[in-house]
């Protein structure tokens, strides 16, 4: 458009002129003189024709001049209109740029931008590779975790006297993705997590898993959207920071559940965190069978938990809570762990539990960690071990079967106690090589009708493990390391009833012990 207006400004100064020449009486030559006088110069024209006629010249060009001057206006004006207009693209342009880096930048490293979205993705896990030697006993029930509560009970169970057992495996690799997406309403991030540790790749035996294919499971499945966290993932009973250990077990307990959970900010590095969770009546009964709601547990109520955590630069600290609903509903002669019901039996029971977590950095990233946890009806979710949290009691006759305590003609469904404790210390030598020493406690209260049997299958009551571990990062991404840990399990003593009667008599049993020991080794490379 400027440039068509400043091409005609020649021929608009030629209409102006032939108009005035045209008012003083004067006929231009040419092809001008074919051109009609525009209308509105034609009103300014006589002030410079004198009343005989005449033309005033000096006055005329005075008037080409200023009408020269006002078309310059014009147009300058116009040109920079123009120019401003294409500042403003230009600025337009640079912003779109600006927003489309913006959008591939705002995301954290690692993540991909998904081209046309406002989504992003990542890829990431590790190979885990597990070397392990028994060098007394053997208390792993699963691909090289050191699981306490299962300790072969020395002179009662042939797996005590077995030494000198290797197993190797990689079950603990992991594979996990994760998506993040800008919206107007907050960010929304979603993270799935596998491993292949499920317990089908046990078929080849409890001990010694020999195949070469591991059949995956999913570890957590979550949504998060501002304070809102939906799907499966670690309890909010617990504290995912723990004591370091190569063991896949560990010193800590694992829980996952499937959960809503919101956290609030209450203040600088303060939170509250509360969760609805799927719950699970887990139960042990009078034969050492263990169940839960896949059989004759019930759950008509969430378990509810609540976590208060304080954050700082030396570390942190929390407190934790939980109150669940237990329950059974045994219908006439349904069998369920070894046993079959005599008549229907329904009971409620209520669980609640406390605990608290810290971490005290002392220097660099060196520091201790430790947590204790105890309530009643929640020793599923004590801080070191997976044990039961209620006592099933369904007699299958009006008399007892040998090997009970006590009289169990009654059924009965009670709550177990326990509390547990962790302490450990991790110290970095430097910022490859790092070492871990640490110790955990376990004391379980079971019910006074609870079996009690020479024979093996025992109830624990106490478990203790102590591991020390040394673990050179060569790179970021990779850990080699070698650990030793040491496990010892107790179980529940009290009168063998030897006669088959409802009263407890027999020989005074004190209870079975076990010892274990674990030497590893791992290869872990993280991407």
């Amino acid at each position: 458009m400027r440039f068509q207006t400043l091409w005609q400004m020649p021929l608009l100064l030629g209409v102006a002129a032939t108009s005035i020449a045209y008012s003083a009486g004067i006929a231009p030559a040419g092809p001008v003189a074919a051109v009609a006088a525009p209308a509105p110069i034609v009103a300014a024209a006589p002030a410079a024709v004198s009343a005989a006629g005449t033309v005033d010249t000096a006055t005329l060009m005075k008037q080409i001049e200023e009408l020269k001057k006002q078309v310059a206006h014009v147009a300058y004006k116009q040109r920079k209109s123009e120019e401003k207009l294409e500042s403003e693209i230009r600025v337009d342009d640079a912003k779109i740029g600006v927003l489309q880096a913006n959008q591939v930048s705002a995301f954290p490293t690692g993540f991909i931008a998904v081209p046309g979205t406002n989504s992003a993705i990542k890829i990431g896990g590790r190979i885990k590779a597990d070397g392990a030697y028994y060098p007394r006993s053997n208390a792993n029930a699963k691909n090289i975790e050191f699981d306490g509560t299962v300790i072969p009970l020395r002179n009662q169970e042939v797996n005590a006297a077995k030494s000198g057992f290797v197993q190797g495996g990689i079950a603990n690799s992991r594979i996990e993705f994760t998506s993040l997406s800008h919206t107007n309403q907050g960010d929304v991030k979603g993270w799935i997590q596998t491993d292949f540790d499920s317990s089908l790749n046990l078929a080849g035996g409890p001990n010694n898993y020999t195949g070469t294919s591991y059949v995956p499971r999913i570890r957590h499945a979550i949504v998060e959207w501002k304070s809102l966290t939906v799907g499966q993932t670690l309890t909010n009973f617990h504290d995912s920071e723990g004591v370091t250990t190569l063991d896949n077990n560990g010193l800590g307990n694992v829980v996952r559940r499937v959960q809503v959970k919101w956290t609030e900010k209450l203040g600088e590095g303060l939170s509250l965190s509360v969760a609805a969770e799927n719950p699970n009546t887990d139960y042990v009964t009078q034969n050492g069978a263990t169940g839960n709601n896949s059989n004759l547990g019930k759950s008509g109520l969430p378990d509810l938990t609540a976590r208060l955590r304080l954050e700082g630069k030396q570390g942190f600290v929390s407190l934790r809570g939980i109150v669940r609903r237990l329950e059974v509903n045994v219908q006439p002669t349904e069998a369920a762990g070894g046993v079959t019901a005599l008549n229907q039996f329904a009971n409620k029971q209520t669980g609640w539990g406390l605990g608290t977590s810290f971490k005290l950095i002392t220097s660099g990233l060196s520091g201790f960690n430790g947590q204790v946890t105890f309530g009643d009806g929640i020793n599923n979710f004590l801080a070191v071990e997976s044990l039961p949290s209620a006592y099933l009691q369904l007699p299958a006759s009006a008399t007892p079967a040998a090997g009970n305590n006590g009289t169990h003609t009654q059924a009965r469904f009670d709550t177990l106690s326990g509390a547990s404790a962790i302490l450990g210390y991790e110290h970095w030598w430097t910022d490859q090589f790092r070492t871990t020493i640490a110790g955990s406690y376990t004391k379980v209260k079971n019910s006074s009708f609870a079996p009690v049997s020479a024979a093996g299958s025992q109830l624990n009551s106490r478990l203790k493990k102590a591991v020390v571990n040394a673990i050179y990062s060569p790179v970021k991404q990779m850990d080699i390391g070698v650990e030793v840990m040491y496990g010892t399990r107790e179980t529940i003593g009290g009168t063998v009833d030897t006669a088959g009667t409802n009263a407890p008599v027999g020989s005074q049993y004190a209870g079975g012990t076990g010892r274990a020991t674990q030497i590893m080794t791992s290869f872990i490379y993280k991407f």
